[in-house]
């Protein structure tokens, strides 16, 4: 009896706990309709009519053949099949056909009205921060001027909070469910937003708004504002977030940081839409990069070209003689251990690729690959592989990795070869120059893993069935997060503690079951499979027990195909002969140098100073302001000149996102606009400094011998959001 007594007790207190949360509910519910019920009966609703309705429709239709001819066209039409526009004791409402019931319990101006009202009092926004960087060992101009705005803008913010309700200017806003649309009006009339975008899954839903929203007045006023509007019309939730994950790119990633989510009522696929939202949230403000890092990649491919490492051709997506040749990738997750023998055992009858750190890993179990792919780009890299005290070993590998990789890494093995990474200057420069695109192709989804490296390599050499070993990209809660015989781990398996545990997302296993991740893995896990897609010819298995990889099919070991008495260095030949260039990339070197020379840098420079230098008086101007940066930016790659676009874009995008979380504090216009007037200084000095730091560094490689303690820049989330 005395055992069960502590579980009783702990029960009846969950069930306390339950009742106080419930009975909370229950009071905010009971405060809301009676906020209501005092709404209604404030103030005499218009009375709407047929003729009412019809004749908004009519106005509407005209005013999005003008803004939106696409959603007019599917408008046109459209007829409703669950929900329908209907008039209850003379005020609009919509029906469910299947259900009979009504949208709204109550009349649905004055619903929208009061949650108006309390969004105004405490709306939600996604208040996020880029972080402040404690370590900066490879001494990054762009995180020394970073950190001291960071510094700076979160001492403001600290201060602003809890100040006024929502501001009448306003940055971005997403807008969940769109129902008869007067939660609409009042927001896009009463507050000047820079970007709004409006979500509704349902296009019966969206239909009945145009029979009661006032669109016909909110779209020219959005646009004689200069503002913009996106509307996401009978989304699912991946194809929304894509959708604004590009829109985003235009308007200016680094909104994110102070973004206003609103929710006009919830559905399950509206629930669907946020739940995906948070989950990938992430991915809007990773892959940035930054000057420095842009910097050491120009150098970096500029003495990889000098030294002639040859780049591989474009891969074609007929049928290739190698197709049906399996090739093993290597990762480190914590499952390559349990397929450490099958590998060592079979070890001839496929290619064998390590990807990074894996390559110690499969030494210690006498693996030896045939290719070893890499993709970080500092100095550090050259060091763990020296750590392996085996330079024979490594001689006899063959190197694919992007031409962004120290030039120390590619000189430890006799034969490399090289792939030019997408979104670098780098690059952008390379497909600048007259004939380099006929025969080379930029690497897509190419990192954040070298992983990713990997896959994109072994389709450029004309392997087309791949298995992917140790590619875990997740692991279980309390497992190992990888291999024990990596650099990860000691001798004796005791964990370093080099790897940082941060794995705060849950994602289906590829055997079933969920794991754990973090969101540089899950990254590496979505470019994959993005991968995958633009290369259906690709057969890929996925032996790890890490995540599920959609488009790379689960596989045991007793299904993999093994190529019996193929001849490795037959095999060996034809994909590193007839799939790289044979004619030197050194031939690029001059113009390559011409695209990149520092006074094209120097006159960007200036002209960027030439627009942040004037104070501003308004958070419009202010955002505006900005706007104008990243279209200067764009303007350089309409004339041809991506590569400048590519080295300032990431730097830019930090500097802005800690302004305009400046910019948009929850404290009154004046304060904020001083504020970013007197932090934009910061941003400046870093410009002015650029000039001469590009002259100093672009084709000098990386030289520090550290250890990576920089990363990247995180941006976190403080609060709800949407």
């Amino acid at each position: 009896m005395s055992d069960t007594l502590p579980l009783i007790e702990e029960t009846i207190r969950d069930l306390e706990e339950k009742i106080d949360v419930l009975q909370g509910i229950v009071d905010r519910q009971k405060q809301r309709s009676s906020g209501y019920q005092e709404l209604s009966e404030s103030f005499t609703p218009i009375g709407f009519d047929d003729n009412y309705l019809v004749g908004h429709y009519h106005q509407n239709m005209a005013a999005l053949e003008k803004y939106f001819p696409d959603v007019h066209k599917a408008m046109l039409e459209y007829k409703p099949v669950r929900y329908h526009i209907d008039v209850v004791d003379n005020l609009p409402n919509i029906r469910d056909k299947e259900t009979g019931t009504l949208v709204y319990t109550q009349p649905a101006f004055t619903t929208s009205l009061y949650q108006y009202e309390e969004f105004c009092l405490a709306p939600k926004m996604s208040h996020s921060r880029i972080q402040y960087t404690h370590e900066n060992p490879m001494g990054f101009m762009h995180v020394d001027y970073l950190n001291q705005l960071v510094t700076a803008s979160d001492k403001f913010v600290e201060e602003s909070v809890g100040g006024e309700r929502l501001p009448k200017d306003v940055g971005m806003m997403l807008v969940f469910g769109m129902g008869l649309g007067f939660h609409v009006e009042l927001l896009a009339i009463n507050h000047n937003i820079h970007h709004l975008y409006i979500i509704e899954p349902d296009l019966d839903i969206f239909y009945a708004s145009l029979f009661t929203t006032a669109w016909f007045h909110v779209l020219p006023l959005i646009d004689e504002r200069g503002g913009t509007l996106q509307l996401s019309l009978g989304v699912e939730a991946e194809e929304f977030f894509e959708a604004h994950m590009s829109d985003s790119s235009i308007r200016g990633r680094y909104n994110i940081i102070s973004t206003y989510g609103f929710v006009h009522y919830q559905t399950k696929a509206i629930a669907e839409l946020l739940e995906h939202y948070k989950n990938r949230y992430y991915e809007l403000s990773m892959g940035w990069g930054f000057y420095d890092d842009a910097v050491m990649s120009i150098a970096h491919q500029g003495r990889n070209i000098h030294n002639d490492v040859p780049f591989v051709k474009i891969a074609g997506k007929t049928a290739h003689p190698l197709k049906n040749v399996p090739v093993f990738i290597c990762g480190n997750g914590p499952s390559l251990d349990r397929h450490a023998e099958f590998l060592r055992q079979n070890q001839d009858k496929g290619i064998v690729i390590s990807c990074g750190t894996a390559l110690r890993a499969l030494k210690k179990h006498g693996i030896t690959p045939d290719f070893h792919c890499e993709q970080e780009r500092t100095y550090p890299i050259a060091g763990l592989l020296d750590d392996i005290k085996d330079p024979e070993f490594l001689r006899d590998r063959v190197l694919l990795a992007p031409g962004t990789v120290h030039p120390e890494v590619f000189k430890k093995f006799a034969k490399a070869f090289m792939a030019p990474k997408h979104g670098e200057p780098a690059t952008d420069a390379l497909e600048s120059i007259p004939g380099f695109s006929d025969e080379f192709e930029s690497a897509l989804h190419i990192n954040p893993t070298v992983a990713n490296t990997a896959v994109f390599m072994s389709h450029a050499l004309g392997f087309r069935t791949l298995y992917l070993f140790g590619v875990d990209l997740g692991h279980q809660r309390d497992g190992n997060h990888h291999s024990v015989h990596s650099v990860y781990y000691k001798a004796d398996g005791a964990d370093r503690g080099i790897y940082r545990e941060t794995d705060d997302y849950v994602v289906p296993g590829n055997f079933g079951g969920e794991v754990v991740t973090n969101a540089f893995f899950n990254l590496s896990r979505i470019c994959i499979e993005r991968l995958l897609r633009r290369r259906p010819e690709l057969m890929c298995f996925n032996l790890g027990e890490g995540a599920l990889i959609r488009g790379a099919i689960p596989c045991n070991q007793e299904d993999v195909l093994l190529a019996s008495g193929m001849d490795k260095a037959d095999v060996m030949e034809m994909a590193t002969h007839f799939n790289v260039d044979s004619q030197g990339a050194s031939r690029f070197e001059a113009p390559y140098w011409d695209c990149l020379a520092p006074p094209k840098v120097d006159a960007l420079s200036e002209a960027l100073l030439d627009i942040l230098q004037p104070d501003v008086d308004s958070r419009r101007a202010g955002s505006l302001q900005m706007e104008e940066v990243m279209e200067r930016l764009r303007d350089e790659s309409r004339a041809g000149r991506p590569y400048l676009n590519s080295l300032f874009e990431g730097s830019m995008l930090y500097y802005h996102a800690v302004l305009v979380r400046v910019l948009y504090a929850p404290t009154d216009d004046t304060r904020c606009v001083a504020a970013y007037n007197e932090l934009k200084q910061i941003y400046l000095d870093f410009l002015r400094a650029v000039p001469a730091h590009y002259r100093m560094h672009y084709q000098r490689p990386n030289s520090l011998s550290l250890q990576e303690g920089y990363n990247d820049w995180i941006v976190t989330e403080e609060g709800e959001g949407a």
